[in-house]
């Protein structure tokens, strides 16, 4: 198996940072912890930023897959079917994500 990390990072609309965290914590980690090879996921808020923009979050999930584009697949179908909604807190312009693979070890 492979692991992969999935870095998201993303934002609120403004004025409606309590429910995207509403969203985030009570819902979206439940749903991302239930696909297939999940094992953890945390949150994080950027401090430092060096563009004093508004706060930015972050998550990371850890997968366990020999298949990473039938997680992808299932991501999406599950996100498309309603079995994983997104918020209209979220700003979906903000959303980036970068799919990490772990290197061997150096023996």
């Amino acid at each position: 198996m492979t692991h992969y990390r999935f870095l998201v990072e993303s934002k609120p609309l403004p004025g409606r940072e309590a429910d995207y965290h509403a969203w985030y914590d009570g819902r979206h980690l439940q749903d991302l912890l239930q696909l297939p090879g999940a094992w953890q996921a945390q949150r994080f808020t950027v401090v430092g930023a060096p563009d004093g923009d508004d706060p930015t979050f972050f998550m990371i999930v850890d997968y366990e897959t020999d298949d990473l584009p039938a997680l992808l697949a299932e991501i999406q179908t599950r996100s498309s079917s309603g079995a994983m909604p997104s918020s209209d807190a979220l700003d979906r312009a903000s959303v980036k994500v970068t799919i990490l693979e772990a290197r061997p070890p150096v023996a």
